[in-house]
């Protein structure tokens, strides 16, 4: 075998994940952030990473909300 038939298979997987799984999640954590920037800012609160996940919770359909590594691992997160 030669190694661009191995890695073939090994790319392919990396672009699916990225594209079903990495992707989605990377979108909800940026959703979830503008959410409740934008609802910390309209109340006058000070925004923090520890009100951002406090907030991100109460703002999120299903209560999971998001970490504060979420955050700062996600560039546009993080910027926003």
């Amino acid at each position: 075998m030669t190694s661009a038939s191995t890695s073939s298979p090994d790319l392919e997987a990396k672009l699916w994940l990225k594209e079903k799984v990495y992707e989605p999640k990377r979108r909800r954590t940026v959703e979830l952030v503008k959410r409740s920037v934008d609802a910390l800012m309209k109340e006058h609160k000070r925004v923090s990473l520890a009100t951002l996940c406090a907030r991100s919770r109460e703002v999120d359909s299903d209560r999971r909300g998001v970490s504060e590594s979420a955050i700062l691992k996600n560039e546009e997160a993080r910027a926003y």
